[in-house]
């Protein structure tokens, strides 16, 4: 399961990467269109002032046709910026069910629970390291008395073997 979690981590990662440049796109879409419903606002009032000056027909008809214009532009440059959002947000769904399947793993982790395994096999570790500790102590006690004696053996056969060689040498000196 950790190994599942950072794999999709690291898709994650590199999804939010390219969700990050998705953004940026798109706050530079913001940026233009409200640049561009600001150009519309001051050809309006530009508009508006014009016709407030100058009445006659023909002014009016191409203030008119400059305003229709304008228009035209702005509609069509909204619509424009309408597809590319509305592709980019298809383009990013499997991106965000993906960024919801991870989100839904990580929800699903007891991490206490999982602490508390962890707690457990580390408890059992030490206790098993306090246990080989206690027999390696008792085998070094048990191979120190056994050396005491094999120690001890050595000096009696020494003793008895010089006590046979002074037997030996008193019953061949009588």
């Amino acid at each position: 399961m950790k190994s599942s979690l950072k794999n999709q981590l690291t898709e994650l990662q590199d999804q939010l990467s390219s969700l990050d440049k998705a953004v940026e796109i798109s706050s530079l879409t913001a940026k233009t269109t409200t640049k561009k419903q600001q150009e519309y606002a001051s050809q309006l009032t530009n508009i508006q002032d014009s016709l407030n000056q100058d009445k006659t027909p023909a002014n009016l008809t191409n203030h008119l046709e400059l305003y229709n214009n304008e228009s035209e532009t702005v509609l069509t440059h909204y619509d424009t910026q309408m597809t590319e959002m509305e592709n980019m947000l298809r383009a990013y769904q499997p991106l965000i069910s993906q960024t919801q399947s991870v989100l839904n793993t990580i929800e699903q982790m007891d991490f206490p629970k999982q602490l508390n395994k962890l707690d457990t096999s580390i408890s059992t570790i030490n206790e098993g390291v306090k246990n080989v500790k206690s027999d390696v102590n008792e085998l070094l006690t048990k191979i120190e008395n056994e050396e005491k004696s094999a120690n001890l053996i050595k000096i009696v056969l020494v003793l008895s073997a010089a006590l046979s060689v002074g037997g030996i040498l008193l019953l061949l000196m009588i």
